[in-house]
């Protein structure tokens, strides 16, 4: 007799929440006749990354063993069940990474006219969402008002923290610190903002 495959609840992996640095296994058990074969795949085409960073479309087996879970693993699993009786079904399973900030300043040195306004920007990298601010060098804490944009991009979490300077004064030069923390641990970053003499009045040719 011949049956369609199921994916059994029990004894398959619901989404998993895991730290980077640690090990995890998914797990998909499915019943039909013939047994069904189980291949993982991941959402939008993505590769699996296996052992010693070895990337693959497609693994088989009920089984699903990542070791050093970092942040790249994030995203959903699709356990696919198959046993030439339609229909094929699937079940998706979400893995989330947790890590600490990571803090990137493209632009570690600017400089910047009397009068003119600035925008600086830092780019952080974490989960659980971090704590994000601007602190000047004495450790005074910068408003940033609106300046917080968060992006949700490819299964991890970035966040651009954005601090305009508007008509700047010679206080408003010096370091500025961009700290990111969460419950993992904490990043910075310093982008040193200093004074440029203003651009040469051009000669109109009268004497």
């Amino acid at each position: 007799m011949l049956v369609p495959p199921d994916i059994l609840d029990r004894g398959t992996s619901t989404d998993q929440t895991v730290r980077e640095g640690t090990s995890v296994s998914l797990t998909c058990a499915a019943t039909g006749s013939p047994h069904p074969q189980i291949t993982w795949r991941r959402e939008h085409s993505k590769t699996i990354i296996i052992a010693d960073g070895i990337q693959v479309t497609s693994l088989e087996g009920p089984v699903l063993n990542i070791s050093r879970v970092n942040r790249q693993h994030a995203g959903a699993y699709l356990c696919i069940a198959s046993n030439g009786v339609p229909p094929t079904v699937s079940k998706r399973i979400m893995l989330t990474v947790e890590y600490p900030p990571v803090v990137t300043i493209k632009n570690q040195l600017v400089g910047a006219v009397l009068g003119s306004d600035l925008l600086l920007e830092c780019e952080i990298e974490a989960y659980p969402k971090p704590v994000s601010y601007w602190s000047r060098e004495n450790g005074e804490i910068v408003p940033i008002g609106r300046g917080l944009e968060p992006q949700k991009i490819s299964g991890s979490y970035r966040t651009v923290l954005r601090l305009p300077i508007r008509r700047i004064t010679s206080s408003d030069y010096g370091a500025y610190k961009c700290v990111s923390k969460n419950s993992l641990g904490d990043s910075e970053g310093t982008i040193k903002l200093y004074p440029m003499p203003p651009p040469a009045m051009e000669n109109n040719g009268i004497t």
